[in-house]
């Protein structure tokens, strides 16, 4: 008599969730297990490279670009023999997915990684087509979401961002910097006012990162930099007048700013709501899952729940998202083999921010790529090749998606530097 298959099942394909599938792909057979992947959106999309690609010069180069950072899910996960299924999850309830249609998928043990929304247009929620803010990201909250409709929106965007000329930014972090950075390079022409509220930019960025990026930003001429401050819609209104303005005011020197177009680069929300109801003790108060040392969801031995939906501390970023998900299936793996998990310590943090498409600035292992000596005022070269070496990657070019993120948990989560450490004390004494 053969053993029965243990069914995983993974809600939501992003950063976490492709590796996770990935990663357990490759131990399918081995652990018996029977995996399934949920999204409200037919591909993955590898949302950090959509600066650069939203910017591009050409509807040409747009398309292809954003075709070398997409891929179907089927063309995904069909080979390693996991399926994928399109629909957006409306609730668990007795070990079982319930999908907006209805449909209720048994599950031994479940990943959870629907991560987090921000403003339009840049990424999209795992759950369904809102983009967090209430925009149209190429569907809505009741729909789950093609390929075509997600080129159809963001070349709507392009569009607006072609006709602007004032382009406002509101928030200081990597995804304002790059917004900001990226149309100062193409279109040098067109003015960019970046609005945050931190005394520097990358404020939470290791090392002395954000302050390298400060002086770079401030010898970017098309770039007007507003630190120290909030700004804010006048007289709440975040519409623009009869003639397409948008009128912001910063609350400490009450700096009047107008634009044709404005960017939302702050505002992080967990995709979480759909446990609101039944599971509410499992939030937060800002609505993140609560999880254990071994990243279970709390009380809870057979749900996991990794990447930006969680609270754990670790930022809530691609490369955290990884890391966590590295270990989710090292625990899954343990578990399944009726093993003991391990307690995850957190990841020591790199990161790369593209200043442009020739230039970045970066940590990496301890590493400060800004430039030096001679180019400190635009930027490294050496970190805008990493970033897009990053980008193929992610997409598992030459297949080195998993071999890579294996590497970077052996070096970077902190558990296992500790015990290589432990291991070189124990050799000298």
């Amino acid at each position: 008599m053969t053993d029965l298959k243990k069914k995983i099942i993974i809600v939501g394909g992003g950063a976490a969730g492709i590796l996770a599938a990935m990663n357990l792909g490759c131990h399918k057979d081995k652990d018996k297990m029977e995996i399934t992947l949920v999204d409200s959106k037919s591909f993955y999309e590898y949302t950090p490279g959509l600066c650069s690609v939203l910017y591009e010069p050409t509807e040409q180069k747009f398309l292809e670009h954003y075709g070398k950072i997409t891929a179907t899910y089927e063309s995904l996960l069909k080979p390693l023999g996991i399926t994928f299924i399109l629909g957006r999850i409306e609730d668990i309830k007795d070990n079982k997915v319930v999908l907006h249609d209805s449909q209720e998928i048994e599950f031994d043990y479940a990943i959870l990684c629907t991560g987090s929304s921000y403003a339009a247009p840049w990424k999209l929620s795992n759950l369904g087509g809102s983009d967090g803010d209430g925009g149209d990201a190429g569907g809505d909250d009741s729909e789950t979401i093609e390929l075509g409709q997600r080129i159809d929106y963001l070349t709507a965007q392009r569009k607006r961002y072609q006709e602007a000329k004032e382009i406002i930014c509101i928030g200081g972090g990597p995804v304002g910097v790059e917004i900001a950075t990226e149309i100062a390079h193409r279109s040098p022409t067109k003015t960019i006012t970046l609005v945050n509220s931190q005394d520097y930019v990358l404020k939470s960025a290791p090392s002395s990162l954000g302050k390298h990026c400060q002086t770079i930003i401030e010898n970017t001429r098309p770039i007007h930099l507003i630190c120290g401050e909030h700004a804010s819609p006048v007289d709440n209104n975040a519409k623009p007048d009869a003639d397409g303005k948008y009128h912001y005011e910063t609350d400490k020197t009450h700096t009047q700013i107008t634009g044709d177009l404005v960017y939302n680069a702050i505002g992080i929300k967990p995709n979480t709501h759909f446990l609101a109801g039944s599971h509410s003790d499992w939030l937060n108060s800002k609505g993140y899952v609560k999880i254990d040392p071994f990243l279970h969801v709390n009380g809870t031995t057979n749900i996991y729940a990794i990447g930006d939906m969680n609270n754990h501390e670790d930022p809530k970023m691609f490369f955290t998202a990884h890391m966590q998900a590295v270990h989710c299936v090292h625990n899954l793996h343990l578990e399944i083999n009726n093993k003991k998990p391990v307690e995850y310590k957190g990841s020591r943090v790199s990161m790369i921010v593209s200043l442009g498409p020739t230039f970045g600035i970066g940590y990496v292992s301890g590493l400060t790529l800004r430039g030096r000596p001679f180019e400190t005022k635009k930027g490294s070269r050496i970190a805008a090749q990493m970033k897009h070496l990053i980008e193929r990657v992610t997409m598992n070019d030459l297949r080195l998606k998993q071999p890579v993120n294996f590497a970077l948990y052996y070096t970077h989560e902190k558990a296992q530097i500790l015990a290589r450490i432990n291991s070189l004390i124990d050799i000298f004494n």
